[in-house]
This record gives C-alpha cells, sequence and structure tokens, in this order.
C-alpha cells in the first residue's frame, strides 16, 4: 500500500450503525412574514405538517407559541429555542409559509445550535393585478443571508411542491445525516 492509510482506518465509534432516522427529533419552526397572507401560511404550515406525520417524522412544532404554530416575531425566538432544547430535539427544519422571518429563524437557529433544513414550497404565479401570497424562493435567500451572518451552518431541499418527491427526499436525507451526527467523530487525525 506504499505508506497510504486504508479510508476509516483509525476511526472509532460508539455505535456500529448511525440511530435510525425515524428516531431522530426534528424541531418543526415554520416562518411567515407578517406582511403576506397569514391565512396561506397557516394552510401551507399544516400541509407540511401533516406530510411530516406521513413520513412518520417524530418532531415537535410551535403550537404553543400562538394561534397559527408559525414563529414570524424575533421575541419569540428565545422562547421557541427554550422549547426545543427541553424537548431534546436534533435538528431544526424551517420551512418558509409564505416569505420567512429571517431574523426570528435565525436568532432561534443559533441559540438551539443543532443542524439547520431551509425550505419553502413553489410560489405560485401572481394573480391579474401582480399581487402574491407568498415569495418563498425571496424569503429563503434572506434567511440564509441572515443565517451566514449568524455563523449558522445550514443546507436546504430547493423549493418545490408540498405533494411532491423532492421534500419528502430532501427531509428524508437530512433525518438520515442528522442520525449519523451521534457517531463519535475520530478521535486521530486522518492522513
Amino acid at each position: 500500500m506504499c505508506g497510504r492509510r486504508r479510508a476509516g482506518a483509525g476511526l472509532r465509534f460508539r455505535e456500529k450503525t448511525a440511530m435510525p432516522a425515524n428516531k431522530v427529533k426534528l424541531g418543526f419552526a415554520p416562518t411567515r412574514r407578517t406582511v403576506f397572507d397569514k391565512v396561506e401560511a397557516k394552510h401551507y404550515k399544516d400541509a407540511i405538517e401533516h406530510r411530516l406525520r406521513d413520513w412518520n417524522v417524530n418532531f415537535t412544532n410551535l403550537d404553543f407559541l400562538n394561534e397559527e404554530g408559525l414563529l414570524f416575531d424575533i421575541g419569540d425566538a428565545k422562547k421557541a429555542a427554550e422549547r426545543f432544547m427541553a424537548e431534546g430535539v436534533d435538528a431544526v427544519f424551517i420551512p418558509h409559509c409564505n416569505f420567512g422571518a429571517e431574523d426570528a429563524t435565525a436568532k432561534l437557529c443559533k441559540l438551539v445550535g443543532k443542524p439547520v433544513l431551509l425550505w419553502g414550497p413553489r410560489d405560485d404565479a401572481p394573480g391579474p393585478d401582480g399581487a402574491r401570497k407568498r415569495d418563498t424562493q425571496c424569503g429563503l435567500f434572506a434567511t440564509s443571508k441572515v443565517l451566514r451572518r449568524y455563523g449558522v451552518p445550514f443546507t436546504y431541499v430547493a423549493n418545490s411542491w408540498v405533494d411532491g418527491h423532492e421534500i419528502e427526499r430532501g427531509v428524508k436525507a437530512f433525518l438520515k445525516a442528522v442520525s449519523y451526527t451521534h457517531l463519535t467523530l475520530p478521535t486521530k487525525r486522518i492522513v
């Protein structure tokens, strides 16, 4: 082998395998912006939550926070983070239900300190008058910029329809990746 080490040589793990993905506890923190339609945002929050249940995802939501169960006020970020930490979440999922409250979500994620997944449903075409009920694509850009400022690493799933396969694959892949964070990292430098 001429001095090369086999990939993975010297790694020590507490467990032989990762935690099953359905045992990962997800902090479900849907967000909205107050200038967009809050009824539409609640509709998408409920639809996404329904999909998570269909996929048997173990999650805790923000229904305690307000009547909508959506994060939109930066003042609520600390309460949401405290709930997620008390519930022992392993990761945070931030669906942008209409645009999103980037400062509130960034503060929440910074306080929780767990892996973050961003996603938003595809935007519909504007109405005949040019008005939009949501602008999740722009909201995701704004949130990702603020998360970077806060020093919070994140990943995302491209905008897709709530009932599409992209979001299902994305969430399941994220949960699987998070399940591997419970493995012990190498104790030696791998050369």
